[in-house]
């Protein structure tokens, strides 16, 4: 898949090594078809085991991440591709058509959802010392971007928080401010 000219995939080992991380352990804890609530109340894992039919709801605001395999997501006019290169942010409630595109038995669709709340956004930015925002253009509430490594790394800790659910109450909520401090400086 190709978007706008962005590569679909990255050759950094860092990259690479991060990817598969994140795979083995959604696939762990996602073990069948479906959408899997976890004990870190923002974070949802999926799994399809081949691709779908169209899914017709609204998504959230939330920072959505693909660990195998591909989706498409339309709104209105708009079509929204991503893959394990990419991540699809929401920003605001939107009606949503969505679709996995790309999913086997043997490698199945696997993907990471983190709700976004808007005041935890509010209170990162009236925070003193942070950088201002990048600018970016006035969209649509929606967008595919590349998937940073920095991302990368923070979702993946996040998720390996579930192997210490202990941990999740200290680290939990610090790796999830993290994760909106490296978006909203773009």
């Amino acid at each position: 898949m190709n978007l706008s000219g962005i590569p679909t995939t990255y050759t950094t080992a860092e990259f690479q090594h991060l990817h598969r991380q994140l795979a083995a352990m959604v696939g762990r804890f996602a073990i069948s078809d479906g959408g899997h609530q976890t004990s870190i109340p923002a974070l949802t894992l999926f799994r399809r085991s081949a691709p779908g039919s169209q899914f017709h709801g609204v998504y959230e605001p939330a920072l959505s991440l693909i660990a195998q395999g591909a989706k498409r997501v339309m709104v209105g006019d708009d079509t929204f591709d991503y893959d394990h290169a990419h991540c699809l942010v929401t920003s605001i409630d939107l009606p949503v058509i969505s679709q996995v595109m790309r999913a086997s038995h043997d490698e199945p669709y696997l993907g990471v959802l983190l709700d976004i709340n808007p005041r935890r956004i509010r209170d990162l930015m009236a925070e003193p010392g942070l950088p201002k925002p990048r600018r970016v253009p006035v969209g649509r509430g929606m967008a595919v971007s590349p998937l940073s490594v920095q991302i990368l790394d923070a979702v993946v800790r996040l998720v390996r928080l579930l192997e210490t659910p202990q941990d999740i109450p200290v680290l939990g909520p610090l790796i999830e401010r993290a994760i909106l401090a490296i978006r909203y400086r773009g």
